[in-house]
């Protein structure tokens, strides 16, 4: 998918991704046990190669940022991935997010909808959500336009908090679902954002 999007306009015109129910972890495969070679000990071609592997995306950024690629996407649906951690759909939230439109865009795509409900996706998710909204704020030239957004049973205080922090009256959020791991921290922040 990835790749199809950053070849040109072949997903132009997508609006909604759904890619709910799967296996996706978003996690780069684990790297081998045995030590790269010395770079003193390759050739110019095996060098490049490896620095290359070294210096390789997650799965997570590399969805995100082709993603954003997609001027009219709208929707994009992870629901009930269960292996899709924490730390992944946060990463796949700050690329998919930024304030910024992609090298060669003139925006960024309109997202509205966000669902990561029945993933890992907890604290760490809701940071990088509050981030972004918070750093493509209304009155930034790229504002954020995310309406809803689902984070799974892993939210806790701390990113119910964050989340609260950036409830304001200009904040695209319209709805907001999180899990069943928040207590009275966390509940406290958002009733005193509402």
């Amino acid at each position: 998918l990835a790749a199809c999007v950053a070849q040109g306009a072949c997903l132009a015109n997508l609006r909604g991704l759904a890619l709910d129910d799967n296996a996706l972890t978003l996690q780069a495969p684990p790297a081998p046990t045995q030590s790269p070679t010395p770079a003193s000990l390759l050739s110019p071609l095996q060098s490049r190669m490896q620095q290359q592997q070294q210096q390789q995306q997650s799965p997570a950024e590399t969805l995100g940022k082709a993603l954003r690629r997609l001027p009219k996407l709208e929707q994009l649906d992870l629901n009930n991935n269960c292996l899709l951690g924490d730390e992944a759909a946060a990463e796949l939230c700050t690329q998919l997010l930024a304030s910024q439109p992609p090298d060669g865009c003139k925006h960024a795509p309109p997202l509205r909808m966000l669902h990561l409900g029945g993933t890992q996706a907890g604290n760490a998710s809701a940071i990088a959500c509050a981030d972004a909204i918070t750093s493509a704020g209304p009155s930034k030239e790229f504002p954020c336009s995310l309406a809803v957004l689902c984070i799974s049973g892993e939210c806790g205080d701390v990113g119910a908090k964050a989340l609260a922090g950036v409830l304001t009256e200009q904040c695209p959020l319209r709805e907001l679902y999180l899990g069943n791991k928040i207590g009275d921290m966390g509940v406290e922040g958002l009733a005193r954002a509402l």
